[in-house]
C-alpha cells in the first residue's frame, strides 16, 4: 500500500541477488507486532554536501512484511541506480500516512546506531558493544559503522523503548538516534554516498533466539539523569504590592527564611543586597511558595533595593530561583532513580545468591552411583556402577527427571533422592555424571545405526529379483527400467528379525543415504510406491524367494 509523500517510478524488473537474509531480519523484527512498515527512498550525500529539495525521492507504506519482502530486491536495486538510499522505520506505524512519533506502534526492538567516526577507529567501536551481558540480537554494517537490535520476548509502547534506547546510545556512545519514529538503513540496500562505489548494507549477525524481557535491560542499561535545565533569566509575571498571605505565613513560620529576607544570616555565598534577594526567593519556593508569593517576599524586603532596581530585577530574580528549583527536583528525582535501580540490582544478587546456595544443597544431597562409563556410539551407551549393580540408562533417561527416577528405581528397588529441575539443579547434577564419567571410543559398527547400515547392506545383496507385483510384496526385488525395485514393509519387516527397534523412517533415511530412489511406478496396471536401486548398479539374476519372516508366508504364499 502506498500512502503519502512522493511515489519513486517504477522499480523495474526483479534482479537475482539472494534476500533470504534480510527477509528474515524484518520477519524477526516485526514477528510480534502489526502495522505498517514504512521506507523512505533519500538521495544519499556525502559529510558536508548539501541537500537538494528534492533529495526526498518517495515514500511508502508496507502492510506487512510479506508485501515489503516481494518487492525487496526490485527497490533495492532502483534504489541503487538512483543514488538512493533505502531506509525504514525501526518501529511499525498504526497507519499507511503515518510519519511522526505519534503515529508510532508498539514494538519488539529496541536499537542503536554507531559510527566509526565517533571513535578513534573501527577496532574502538566494535569494543564499545563486544562482551556485553546482554549482547545485540541483530548487527548491520552500515557501510561506516553498524546499527544493533535488541529483540524484546513481547511487544512495548514506543514511548519506553525510546527512553531504553536513549540510555543504550547513551552507554555505547552511539549517535542520538532513540526517536520512537527513528529511520535506519535497509539491509539489502546500499549505502551510495559514494555514487561510484555503493557499499551494501549487510548483516552480521543474526540472532533471532536472543530475545530479552525489557525488565532486565531496564535494570542492566544506566539510569541517566534528567536533562539539564536551562535556567530561565527571567518569569511573566505580576509583581504583588504588598507580601501576600502564603508568603506572610512562610515568614512568620520560618526563623531562616525570615533572617534571609532581612540580609542576615549567610555566612557563604553572595551576601550582597541581590544575593539576599535571590536567597529569599528561593526559600519561599522551597518552603510551598509560588512565583508571585516569592516575588512579593523579594519587593517587600526591608532594604527596598529590589524595588528601586525596578520589576525586572524581580522576574530575573524569581525566574532563576524557579529553575534552580526545578533543577533541583530534577536532580532528586535522578538520584531516587538512581537508588532505586541499586537496590533492585541488590535484591535481584540476594535473590540468585540463594538461587545458587539452594542448588548447591541439592547437589550435596543428590544421590550418586560410584561410577559412569560413557561408550561413544550413535546413540551413546550409560552405564552406572551403584555397588554391585551394573545397569545402563539412555539418553531419554538423563534428559528427563522423572524418566531418570523410575529407571532407578526399576534397578535399585527403590526411590533415590535426585535433584529437582529448579534453579537448573538436575541439569547440573547430570553435567556433573557425564564430566565424570570415563568414555570409551568406539567403532562405527559398534553404533546401532552402524549395525543397522551392515545388516542392510546384506538384505539387498541377498534379494533376488521376481517377476510380478505378488513377488515384490512378499520382498523379491523387481526390475524396472533397469533398476532394481523393493517394496519398504517387506523389507522393514525382514529387517525387524534382528532389530525389533528399527523405524520406518529410520529404514528410508539409509535407503537414501545408500542412494537409494522413493518413487511410483505402474505395475500391473497399478501405481505402487517402491524404492529403486542407484543408477548403474548390476540388476541380479532371478533366483530363489529371499527368507522371510514367518508372517510373510502365511500372508503371501510363494508360487510353485
Amino acid at each position: 500500500m502506498n500512502q503519502g509523500g512522493p511515489r519513486p517510478p517504477s522499480y523495474g524488473p526483479p534482479v537475482t541477488a539472494d534476500y533470504t537474509l534480510p527477509i528474515v531480519f524484518l520477519e524477526t523484527l516485526y514477528a510480534d507486532v502489526g502495522g505498517y512498515i514504512e521506507t523512505r527512498f533519500i538521495v544519499d550525500r556525502t559529510t558536508g554536501e548539501p541537500r537538494e529539495p528534492g533529495d526526498m525521492k518517495g515514500r511508502r507504506a508496507w502492510a506487512g512484511v510479506a508485501e515489503l519482502a516481494a518487492k525487496l530486491p526490485a527497490i533495492t536495486a532502483w534504489a541503487k541506480q538512483a543514488r538512493c538510499a533505502v531506509f525504514f522505520g525501526v518501529l511499525p506505524r498504526k497507519t499507511a500516512e503515518g510519519t511522526s512519533a505519534a503515529d508510532v506502534d508498539e514494538g519488539s526492538a529496541l536499537w542503536a546506531d554507531i559510527d566509526w567516526k565517533d571513535f578513534d577507529n573501527e577496532q574502538a567501536g566494535r569494543a564499545a558493544f563486544a562482551g556485553l551481558e546482554y549482547p545485540p540480537s541483530i548487527v548491520v554494517r552500515s557501510a561506516h559503522g553498524v546499527h544493533l537490535y535488541w529483540l524484546l520476548s513481547e511487544p512495548n509502547e514506543p514511548e519506553a523503548l525510546s527512553d531504553l534506547s536513549r540510555r543504550l546510545a547513551a552507554m555505547l556512545g552511539a549517535d542520538a538516534c532513540h526517536d520512537a519514529a527513528r529511520l535506519l538503513r535497509l539491509p539489502g540496500s546500499y549505502n551510495c554516498k559514494d555514487a561510484n562505489d555503493p557499499i551494501l548494507v549487510e548483516i552480521e549477525e543474526l540472532h533471532p533466539e536472543r530475545r530479552y524481557h525489557a525488565g532486565d535491560l531496564d535494570v542492566w542499561i544506566p539510569v541517566l539523569a534528567r536533562p539539564r535545565i536551562k535556567l530561565a533569566g527571567a518569569v511573566d509575571l505580576t509583581v504583588p504590592a504588598h507580601l501576600t498571605e502564603r508568603a506572610r505565613a512562610i515568614l512568620e513560620a520560618n526563623q531562616q527564611v525570615r533572617s534571609h529576607w532581612r540580609g542576615e544570616g549567610k555566612s557563604k555565598g553572595d551576601t550582597s543586597s541581590s544575593g539576599y534577594d535571590w536567597t529569599t526567593a528561593y526559600d519561599v519556593l522551597k518552603a510551598g511558595g509560588g512565583p508571585e508569593d516569592a516575588a512579593s517576599a523579594v519587593a517587600s524586603r526591608p532594604d527596598g533595593s529590589a524595588l528601586s532596581k525596578g520589576t525586572r530585577h524581580i522576574e530575573r530574580t524569581v525566574g532563576r530561583a524557579v529553575a534552580a528549583q526545578e533543577q533541583y527536583r530534577a536532580d532528586q528525582d535522578a538520584q531516587v532513580a538512581v537508588r532505586n535501580t541499586t537496590e533492585r540490582v541488590a535484591r535481584q544478587a540476594l535473590k540468585e545468591s540463594d538461587k545458587d546456595d539452594k542448588r548447591e544443597a541439592e547437589l550435596d544431597a543428590a544421590w550418586r552411583p560410584n561410577s559412569v562409563a560413557i561408550y561413544r556410539t550413535d546413540p551413546p551407551r550409560y552405564v552406572f556402577t551403584s555397588g554391585d549393580r551394573v545397569f545402563e540408562v539412555t539418553t531419554s533417561h538423563l534428559a528427563q527427571r522423572h524418566q531418570m527416577r523410575r529407571r532407578l528405581m526399576e534397578v535399585l528397588l527403590r526411590i533415590v533422592q535426585l535433584p529437582t529441575t529448579k534453579w537448573g539443579a538436575y541439569d547440573a547434577w547430570v553435567n556433573e555424571l557425564l564430566e565424570g564419567a570415563k568414555v570409551y571410543e568406539q567403532p562405527p559398527e559398534a553404533s546401532r545405526y552402524g549395525g543397522i547400515h551392515e545388516e542392510l547392506a546384506e538384505r539387498l545383496g541377498a534379494l533376488r529379483t521376481g517377476d510380478c507385483a505378488a513377488d515384490l510384496a512378499r520382498g523379491c526385488a523387481v526390475e524396472v527400467d533397469g533398476r532394481r525395485a523393493v517394496r519398504l514393509s517387506p523389507l522393514l519387516r525382514s529387517l525387524r528379525q534382528s532389530d525389533t527397534e528399527i523405524t520406518r523412517p529410520e529404514l528410508a533415511q539409509h535407503l537414501s543415504r545408500a542412494g537409494w530412489e522413493s518413487r511410483k511406478v505402474r505395475l500391473e496396471g497399478e501405481q505402487v510406491r517402491v524404492w529403486l536401486s542407484p543408477r548403474g548398479e548390476v540388476v541380479a539374476p532371478k533366483g530363489p524367494e529371499p527368507v522371510m519372516a514367518p508372517e510373510d508366508w502365511s500372508a503371501a504364499p510363494p508360487t510353485a
